[in-house]
């Protein structure tokens, strides 16, 4: 990548996050070796490891990572299946955290009373 590359690509990520923090929503940056530790992959794995687990975890979605000539590329398809493997990885911890923020919200609302 060049450089010109590499600005548009970084001005790109700048308007994404700004839209997103406009929306009031967080985000959160996930390496790689901490969602693919959560699914067993082994992080210089190859790329067809991310595509069986999500075809695994998510068999009904499983077209959206299926390689097809003319539609998507075999890259194309292993992006999308890491990144549901993301998504999903992250929807349980976020499930985890909310219901402790609730629970502690609860607690101190009782204090208060």
């Amino acid at each position: 990548m060049g450089v010109t590359s590499a600005f548009c690509c970084g001005r790109g990520l700048g308007v994404v996050d700004g839209v997103i923090a406009a929306l009031g929503w967080s985000v959160e940056y996930v390496a790689p070796r901490v969602w693919k530790k959560a699914f067993g992959i082994r992080v210089g794995a190859g790329k067809d490891d991310s595509r069986a687990k999500a075809c695994q975890l998510l068999p009904l979605d499983a077209e959206l990572w299926t390689p097809r000539r003319g539609v998507v590329t075999s890259a194309q398809a292993v992006g999308r299946a890491e990144a549901a493997l993301i998504a999903y990885s992250r929807r349980d911890n976020s499930d985890r955290r909310r219901r402790g923020r609730s629970h502690r919200r609860r607690s101190r609302a009782s204090q208060d009373w």
